[in-house]
């Protein structure tokens, strides 16, 4: 039974690191071609690989839909003590970063500045890896640390703890690991919390996702807001029902959510982004893979979950 586990948990780990460089590389390749600014995506990746338009189209649909409703919600709880950013199986993300430059920018509301805790949860061979080169570049280690934080050790060998950056290793399935694992760092759970998946539930058991769900609806006391960007095949009747009632349901019942909506991403792509800036990034690159992208996009969904008490709050986090 134990070897059983133990080959399982290697998959899953291998799977994990399989999506880490996949979406890694897409996010590196879309943005040297100024499809959105990342300057921290080229420090965890060396390859200079030019992906086809259709996936820097495709991941710039991605990146600019969780943004736009990331900053919706930071807007939304601009006058919170604190709001908390968790991004379960975070590889090589670079949201907290890039959100660095965007509050230099003014681009998110000021008096937020120092109050934003963004918490990301991998396995220790990506965490490790991903401390390891944040130490490489003194950059990175000036943007963890707030002026307070100068004489403490905040980087370590396994996780990061600042005020503002919070990053360790565990397995996301271990719910009951994973809250004592925050609690210990110092997360505070009755502050407003988004949670971001991307293509992370479509490798895990539907009760190992449910699981999870619910736990995290559990931890956070106050309001919850939940983005998931996964894999569907909508040409099938479970791809239609998981777009129509699955995903919804299961965010409702699950993770405790008050209202839930699901589009695919080609109903996002045409209707639900920022015409202006879709204008901009159609002109970067020759593109006439119309059909195939119509095809692509429609097998990949986001989905929004929220629990919001104030009703004034919750009409401004939307798709």
């Amino acid at each position: 039974m134990n070897s059983f586990i133990s080959r399982r948990n290697l998959v899953a780990k291998t799977m994990q690191q399989l999506r880490h460089q996949t979406m890694l590389s897409s996010l590196k390749s879309a943005a040297n071609l100024g499809y959105f600014k990342d300057d921290y995506s080229q420090l965890f990746l060396r390859s200079k690989k030019k992906l086809l338009p259709i996936m820097n189209r495709g991941t710039w649909a991605r990146v600019f839909s969780i943004r736009s409703i990331l900053l919706r919600f930071l807007n939304a709880y601009q006058n919170a003590d604190k709001v908390n950013i968790m991004i379960p199986g975070a590889g090589y993300d670079t949201t907290f970063f890039c959100l660095q430059d965007l509050m230099r920018e003014q681009k998110i509301p000021q008096n937020l500045q120092g109050k934003i805790t963004v918490i990301e949860i991998d396995f220790f061979e990506v965490i490790s890896k991903k401390i390891q080169i944040i130490k490489k570049h003194q950059n990175l280690v000036d943007m963890i640390r707030l002026e307070s934080e100068q004489d403490i050790e905040v980087i370590h060998e396994k996780h990061i703890n600042s005020h503002q950056y919070k990053v360790f290793c565990q397995d996301i399935r271990e719910i009951e690991l994973l809250q004592t694992n925050m609690a210990n760092l110092g997360v505070d759970f009755n502050a407003p919390t988004l949670v971001i998946t991307e293509c992370l539930l479509v490798y895990l058991k539907k009760a190992e996702s449910d699981s999870i769900l619910k736990g995290l609806s559990q931890i956070f006391q106050s309001d919850l807001v939940y983005v998931n960007y996964e894999m569907i095949h909508p040409g099938d009747a479970f791809g239609r029902v998981m777009i129509e009632n699955l995903e919804i349901l299961r965010m409702k019942e699950q993770g405790g959510m008050s209202s839930a909506d699901c589009y695919n991403m080609s109903q996002i792509y045409a209707k639900r982004l920022e015409s202006t800036e879709r204008h901009r990034i159609e002109k970067l690159e020759i593109f006439d893979e119309f059909e195939e992208w119509e095809l692509l996009s429609k097998h990949y969904c986001l989905c929004l979950g929220k629990r919001i008490a104030e009703p004034s709050i919750d009409e401004q986090i939307i798709i």
